[in-house]
């Protein structure tokens, strides 16, 4: 409880940091600026296609200044809808993480027989402690309308501070290959991360700013 006391007093400084945004897209296209990518499922009685962005949040400045990054949390803000398109994709796995280690390919292509295994999960290489927030949900076709339903969502993540220069996004959506292929529209969304900003003691800020650089490596 000390420790936890005397770290709040120290923080100094607020406010957000913002990424620039990804545009929309309509159905039948890989949206311009994503990856495509395929997974199978351990039987290969499922193969998913996936769509996917790495970018990140260039905090060199603060980095710069020997200051410390306390992240708060992190807003997905959607701009529209995630839609169904004429064939209606039946059902579309999407995820958003902030993470303090270079993401891969690989991250996000482990997949069981139908669960999707994310960073922070035991089969990962991230820790969970490498995924200051990670945001999961899930959404089927509406049976009377092109039109995608959330039916379930979770959150997970530590908030782990970083003394880095970069702090790491991965946006990704799963879907079931099919007849209808990638046929679902992704709407306009900006990333917004409320953080935190303090001066720690040298040797701890030394410290951490080792292991911000270990994960990165």
């Amino acid at each position: 409880m000390g420790a936890s006391a005397h770290v709040m007093r120290k923080l100094h400084n607020g406010g957000y940091i913002v990424h620039s945004g990804v545009a929309g897209t309509q159905p039948i296209q890989i949206p311009q600026g994503w990856d495509y990518a395929e997974a199978q499922s351990p039987s290969t009685a499922y193969n998913y296609g996936l769509i996917f962005r790495f970018d990140y949040y260039d905090v060199s400045g603060w980095e710069m200044n020997r200051d410390t990054i306390f992240p708060q949390n992190y807003f997905v803000q959607d701009v529209g809808l995630l839609a169904a398109g004429a064939t209606a994709t039946p059902a579309v796995e999407r995820a958003e993480m902030l993470v303090t280690k270079v993401p891969r390919l690989s991250d996000i292509q482990i997949v069981g027989e139908f669960n999707w295994h994310l960073p922070g999960t035991p089969l990962s290489r991230f820790g969970l402690e490498e995924v200051i927030s990670g945001q999961f949900s899930r959404y089927l076709a509406s049976q009377t309308e092109n039109n995608l339903v959330a039916a379930g969502a979770s959150g997970w993540g530590t908030a782990e501070a970083t003394a880095g220069g970069k702090i790491f996004i991965i946006r990704a959506f799963k879907f079931l290959l099919g007849g209808s292929g990638l046929d679902f529209s992704i709407p306009d969304t900006g990333l917004v991360a409320p953080i935190m900003v303090t001066s720690e003691k040298t040797l701890v800020h030394n410290m951490r700013l080792k292991r911000s650089y270990d994960l990165q490596g």
